[in-house]
């Protein structure tokens, strides 16, 4: 097991930008936790889809132009 991060604690000092992709049907990662996430990360952007799961999202069209997007 490698180390234990209280993220609640590391993402209010955030200074980079940060984008969390997340599908609401996601089985792996309950969309409260990626909100509570983004919401706690000063500047971070949540982008939701529906319909992707866990892996799928990162071989959609429209997230992954969105991620690009955003790196631009």
């Amino acid at each position: 097991n490698g180390p234990i991060y209280d993220l609640e604690a590391v993402l209010p000092g955030m200074t980079a930008r940060g984008l969390y992709c997340h599908s609401l049907d996601d089985e792996q990662c309950a969309v409260e936790d990626v909100e509570l996430m983004a919401s706690l990360w000063p500047g971070a952007q949540l982008a939701l889809t529906d319909g992707l799961g866990h892996r799928l999202i990162a071989q959609d069209a429209a997230m992954i132009e969105r991620v690009v997007g955003f790196v631009n």
